[in-house]
């Protein structure tokens, strides 16, 4: 039941979030990032990784996420945010531009 839930939740999210996106003329993203590269719930090795819907939902060991990497596709500015020297590996592997999207999906 409760994943039944889920589905009709993530499918409304994703209905609203194309219909929203669709009526914007501009389209701006805020994120944070993760001291693993995951960002907007984005988890490294996630199906969210490579869903093709706007929205995915799917389970961790903390807490289930309604996102995923196509809707950075409908964005035409994302400002991301991150803080403190434990991300600084990060933001390093950012600029490079090489690490597979699977690993650290903020490289989208």
């Amino acid at each position: 039941m409760a994943d039944d839930d889920r589905n009709i939740t993530t499918e409304k999210f994703n209905t609203l979030l194309n219909q929203e996106l669709m009526k914007a003329e501009y389209k701006v993203g805020l994120f944070g990032v993760g001291t693993d590269g995951h960002t907007a719930g984005i988890l490294p090795g996630s199906v969210a990784v490579h869903s093709k819907d706007l929205t995915c939902s799917y389970d961790t060991p903390y807490f289930a996420h309604y996102h995923n990497a196509e809707s950075y596709r409908e964005l035409d500015e994302a400002i991301v945010w991150m803080q403190g020297k434990d991300k600084w590996k990060v933001l390093e592997d950012l600029s490079k531009n090489e690490i597979d999207i699977e690993k650290q999906p903020a490289q989208y």
